[in-house]
């Protein structure tokens, strides 16, 4: 069914009286949909256009819009396919959608471009009606609803085009629409007793679109698709109000005939020229009576080719791009404001016109305005937050943040993502709802990330802890908690420590991963990741480069605390980044460290011997001291990193003699028994004296009257193993020494070693209670001491792992162990089923106890099985 609309005429127009103005609406209806209204206002086409303006702001309640696009061009179904036409329409959507709102004027017809613009428009306004409520654009909720309710198109036609009617049943004139198109939001009619025609407007369109312009200081810019004479005209028009005009070329007819005049207005004579406009002109079916008028008009706005600009499309419009050719337009027409311009190619995603903009005037100085330095930061808060890349990577170039990023700005960024994505879930498992409505602040930021063992402290440039020393540092922070990876990338490239960096962003990586929140995400599982990878390999690929060039710099560099006052060794444990620790460079420094004095060319055996017999240390070999190496890398990298002397931990400043001391018997003692190898060796023998005593006290058994003499040395043994424990707990260096107790004790926890240490004192504490309350407890507390000493036994493992042979084994074991649950479960199943069918049958009638029911059940089939 063709669609319908009908006009209710709220007055008759005095056609004497041009200032008149006559307001109504049009009822488009259609069987697709229900009745929609369409406020139009009825004018004479010489009324004063301020008067005209002012009206339809009052009555319309219209805000004043961020652009108007004037766009002009075939009034009939030029030839177009549906994926072309599509094309078109999402790229008036995009010019649509600017922020602060868009008006797009046409013709209002219901065909040609005038009806692809308005379809458009309607899409655009539908689709940030949907959205705003929901948070779910780019920018706020703010300027989403200021963009919904500031999208408008108005058409501007004839009165005369609208043919009236007779209703039947009441006899009333009524006003058939049939040619407007209904996507439209207000409708200017122009009353100047034509019939049925189009065209008698443009005057009063260009006498309108100045006076808007003019009264708001609006940019504006009119666009010639396809088109004939009445385009021509409208153009004209618009050149003489001083609006810039893009003409799309190979759109067809009377915009292929512009552009065409445009190119060879030098080459040609104006005869020629002329004649050969009256040709073409022909050629697109203008009628006869107009070519010579029309030929006129496009001389007249050859006169204003400073304000036009040609923008070249394919034959098939697959490079049709409505607002890069604005911009284009706006830029080398050169009388737009420099600081909308970028807001607008920031805002229609078009770095290479920001990009153009900005190389243009750098040197100048312009960028130093202080409106335009407002501009340029705006912006890139708008990129942050819509984490738009490539327009991050380019104001990087022209833009100093160190003034720029404050710490409120900062807050405001990550408040702002917050509202609109949904990624942030590290803080959402973490946070309690009475902090989520408040605002995000840095130090809850921070103090939740060291909950989840992230520890990181922003690097503020002074006191007032407003502005940072290293802002890249602290939005490669915010990236990485908003898994923005390839924005992460961007800032890590101007990062210092790029090893610690990289070791960093795994750790975070890899706690978004581990985090509930994230798990039935496969979009941003995968992204972590493929993060992680990364940022181990260039890690490794770094590690691996600086140890080719200075090994002296490479080990210093790896001891220096800087993010979350961590090491790159403690950086690489949390990351669990196991290849970083098989590098080349890193197992040198490593056996380095572990060996200190010792020449880490002596097997372990021969140390081992040392330890055991210790007049065998005078036949060792010892390094010399690398002092006068070591000094001259801290003078290197002091003169930029003063602060950086704590990177030399006790083992590297162990060695601090002078060389001809490493000959003295007495320092060989001293350089063997700081060598950490040497403290691994000791503790081990020492723990396995500790189980064999404890294995003699248990075999021989408890004397009931009165502990022996070793009992008493199992109990002052596992005494000092629980202060050992303690100082760990305790400990201001380890990871967990800024949190509470429950904190504390959730990440001490987390080592399967600390686990089984706390479990062994956690079993021998109410023994020796037990033992000295009641003889009546000695066996119960027997118990007891047997089931320390499995841990305790248990606990070697941790003492193979150490060893380069039997770690490996030790690992896949573990992880065998984990397997066999799984299996066991299942076999569990079987097992089950069993014993629950012998058990119904042969003892079906026995009245049993539950422990008999038990070993029926479960124990007795079990052995069945195995024999």
């Amino acid at each position: 069914m063709e669609e319908t609309s009908l006009i209710q005429k709220a007055e008759s127009i005095e056609r004497r009286d041009l200032n008149r103005i006559t307001e109504g609406e049009i009822i488009f209806e259609s069987w697709r949909r229900v009745a929609e209204e369409r406020p139009f206002v009825q004018v004479h086409p010489d009324i004063e256009t301020d008067n005209l303006v002012g009206y339809i702001r009052e009555k319309w309640k219209l805000e004043t819009p961020s652009l108007i696009v004037s766009v002009t061009g075939g009034a009939v179904d030029f030839a177009m396919n549906r994926k072309d036409r599509e094309k078109l329409r999402s790229a008036v959507r995009r010019v649509a959608s600017t922020e602060g709102g868009c008006w797009f004027i046409t013709g209002g017809s219901n065909v040609g471009i005038m009806k692809i613009v308005g379809e458009a428009v309607g899409k655009a306004r539908s689709s940030l009606r949907g959205t705003s409520g929901e948070n779910k654009g780019k920018e706020s909720k703010e300027s989403k609803e200021t963009s919904k309710d500031n999208i408008h198109a108005i058409g501007i036609a004839t009165w005369g085009a609208i043919k009236p009617e007779r209703e039947p049943e009441t006899g009333r004139n009524l006003y058939s629409a049939r040619k407007l198109d209904s996507n439209h939001t207000h409708f200017i009619l122009c009353d100047d007793s034509s019939k049925d025609e189009f065209g008698h407007e443009q005057e009063l369109r260009g006498r309108f679109e100045k006076a808007i312009v003019d009264g708001d200081k609006v940019p504006i810019v009119c666009v010639l698709m396809d088109g004939g004479s009445g385009s021509i005209d409208t153009v004209r028009n618009a050149l003489i109000n001083g609006t810039p005009s893009v003409i799309i070329d190979g759109s067809g007819r009377a915009a292929d005939v512009m552009s065409w005049a445009i190119k060879n207005m030098t080459s040609l004579s104006r005869g020629k020229l002329e004649e050969e406009l009256k040709d073409r002109l022909r050629r697109i079916h203008i009628p006869e009576k107009n070519i010579e008028e029309d030929a006129e008009r496009v001389l007249e706005c050859l006169e204003h080719r400073q304000r036009m600009c040609v923008y070249e499309i394919d034959e098939d419009w697959g490079q049709v791009e409505l607002d890069d050719a604005i911009l284009k337009t706006f830029r080398e027409v050169g009388e737009f404001d420099l600081k909308k311009l970028i807001e607008l190619s920031v805002e229609w995603d078009r770095p290479e016109i920001t990009k153009k903009i900005l190389k243009d005037n750098w040197k100048s100085g312009v960028l130093e305005e202080k409106c335009m330095k407002e501009a340029i930061e705006k912006s890139v808060e708008k990129c942050l937050i819509a984490n738009k890349t490539r327009f991050i990577k380019l104001f990087l170039d022209y833009l100093d943040l160190r003034p720029y990023l404050t710490r409120d700005r900062l807050e405001n960024v990550y408040c702002a993502t917050r509202e609109d994505m949904t990624v942030f879930f590290l803080l959402e498992d973490n946070i309690t709802k009475r902090q989520v409505k408040r605002k995000y602040t840095l130090d809850i930021i921070h103090s939740e990330l060291d909950q989840l063992g992230i520890h990181y402290t922003p690097d503020y440039d002074s006191d007032e802890n407003t502005n940072f020393k290293c802002p890249e540092r602290e939005l490669f922070v915010y990236s990485l908690l908003f898994a923005r990876t390839e924005c992460a990338d961007i800032f890590w490239i101007d990062v210092t420590s790029k090893i610690a960096a990289s070791l960093f962003a795994a750790q975070v990586c890899r706690a978004i991963i581990r985090s509930p929140s994230t798990r039935l995400d496969n979009s941003l599982l995968s992204t972590a990741r493929n993060a992680i990878s990364s940022y181990r390999e260039k890690a490794d690929a770094i590690l691996n480069q600086c140890y080719q060039c200075d090994y002296q710099k490479t080990k210093f560099l790896l001891g220096v605390r800087s993010w979350g006052n961590k090491n790159c060794y403690d950086l690489a444990i949390v990351s669990d980044s196991k290849n970083f620790f098989a590098t080349t460079g890193c197992q040198k420094i490593i056996t380095e460290r572990w060996y200190g004095r010792i020449d880490g060319a002596m097997p372990f055996w021969r140390v081992f011997a040392c330890a055991m017999f210790p007049l065998l240390v005078l036949g060792l070999r010892f390094r010399k001291s690398s002092i006068d190496e070591v000094a001259q890398v801290e003078q290197e990298l002091k003169q930029d990193r003063p602060s950086k002397r704590n990177a030399f931990d006790s083992n590297l400043n162990a060695g601090r003699t002078a060389d001809d001391e490493a000959g003295e018997d007495i320092n060989k003692y001293r350089f063997f028994y700081e060598a950490p190898v040497v403290k691994f060796i000791l503790n081990f023998i020492a723990h396995l004296v500790f189980i064999t005593v404890f294995t003699y006290m248990n075999i021989k058994g408890l004397s009931i009257d009165s502990p022996r003499i070793e009992e008493y040395v199992v109990i002052f043994w596992a005494f000092t193993l629980l202060l050992e424990e303690l100082r760990q707990f305790m400990s201001s260096q380890a990871d967990w020494s800024h949190l509470g107790l429950m904190g504390r004790a959730k990440f001490f926890l987390v080592s399967y070693w600390n686990l089984l240490d706390a479990a062994a004192i956690a079993l021998l504490i109410p023994g020796v209670i037990m033992r000295f309350i009641s003889s009546g407890l000695v066996r119960w507390a027997h118990v007891l001491y047997v089931l320390a000493l499995i841990i305790y036994c248990i606990r070697i493992t941790s003492y193979m792992s150490m060893y380069e042979k039997l770690g490996p084994k030790v690992v896949m074991i573990s992880k065998m162990l984990k397997d066999l649950l799984y299996f066991m479960s299942i076999f569990l199943v079987y097992v089950l089923a069993y014993g629950i069918a012998v058990h119904s049958l042969v003892y079906s009638n026995a009245n049993d106890s539950a422990l008999s029911f038990f070993w029926g059940i479960f124990i007795r089939p079990f052995y069945e099985t195995f024999g």
